[in-house]
């Protein structure tokens, strides 16, 4: 059967209004979402991402309650927002799938107070998998860490098939609800897209998780909490390598000052002392060019605090702004 634009519609605003709920609730999601279309596609069972778009299926879509959509579409959005879906590589599909999903539905689980219910889906029972084998948290690890902790995926039975779905049980699994064959296809895109496509995301958890940082303290704000994985990803950020204004200092006194000791003053070689050698330069700092970054990737607030940071430069040594 072939689903009418009037019955594509109904469901497309069904997924919308979901969103908006996320929005509303669930700050951090609904900020992500922003970034994906969704699609209708009844050749899908269920759910699913290629990366592009969060796919579901009609049936599937009728078969999921409110709170139920809201989780899958968290659940797929993380999958995307984490880049799971590019970067499987040669790992056991199974294996690589459920860990996944660990990571996925353990920061849901966290970003809604360790409510199991929240990642309960009623057909398939639940609560999804959240935990490694020795009973932690998959929101302590990278997929890449889980991935070395589970066991090794036996061979395929004769008659059993690979779903690529994390197991290879029936309707009633609770995680065999969520489609990850179309991450194969994605194993062919060059190296420099998934890099962009990384680091794009990357630039989206970091809006998202900033816009949310501040209320997510605020535990009656109904908004929900920024998961495990962004909160060390929003520290990272935040770390500065190297203090700027140690650098400028030193750069700026090299050129300025009168006596330097490298290399000291030739003239007592041989004594049990040394002194500074009277430094000739003749160059001296006059000018000295900030260009800032003002791409897609600078939201107006990176950039208010970068011209701050600048002004701070000039400031420090009696400048003038010019420019």
């Amino acid at each position: 059967m072939v689903l009418s634009e009037e019955k594509k519609k109904e469901y497309m605003k069904r997924l919308l209004l979901s969103r908006m709920r996320l929005l509303c609730k669930n700050g951090f999601y609904g900020l992500l979402l922003m970034h994906m279309p969704f699609k209708i596609d009844e050749r899908c069972k269920n759910a699913a991402t290629d990366g592009k778009y969060i796919i579901f299926g009609p049936n599937y879509l009728d078969g999921l309650n409110d709170s139920e959509l809201d989780y899958v579409l968290m659940h797929e959005v993380l999958h995307v927002a984490l880049q799971h879906c590019f970067r499987k590589g040669d790992r056991d599909p199974e294996r690589y799938n459920k860990a996944c999903d660990i990571i996925v539905n353990s920061n849901i689980l966290y970003s809604n107070g360790m409510d199991e219910k929240s990642i309960t889906l009623r057909k398939y029972g639940g609560p999804c998998m959240h935990q490694t084998p020795d009973g932690k948290e998959g929101y302590l690890f990278s997929a890449d860490e889980v991935y070395t902790l589970l066991p090794e995926e036996p061979e395929p039975q004769k008659g059993e098939k690979n779903l690529g779905t994390g197991k290879r049980l029936g309707d009633g699994d609770p995680d065999n609800w969520d489609d990850h064959t179309q991450w194969d296809d994605n194993n062919e895109i060059p190296e420099d897209e998934k890099k962009e496509q990384e680091n794009k995301w990357k630039q989206h958890i970091k809006n998202a998780a900033t816009a949310l940082a501040v209320k997510a303290n605020d535990k009656d704000n109904g908004v929900g909490s920024i998961p495990k994985f962004a909160e060390r990803m929003l520290k990272e950020l935040r770390k500065s390598q190297l203090d700027w204004r140690f650098i400028l200092n030193d750069f700026i006194q090299e050129e300025i000052v009168d006596y330097s000791f490298n290399p000291p003053d030739r003239r007592f070689d041989g004594y049990d002392f040394f002194l500074p050698d009277f430094n000739d330069k003749d160059e001296f700092v006059k000018d000295i060019l900030f260009m800032i970054d003002t791409s897609g990737s600078m939201s107006e607030e990176d950039i208010t605090v970068v011209y701050s940071e600048v002004k701070g430069a000039i400031d420090m040594f009696d400048g003038k702004l010019t420019g």
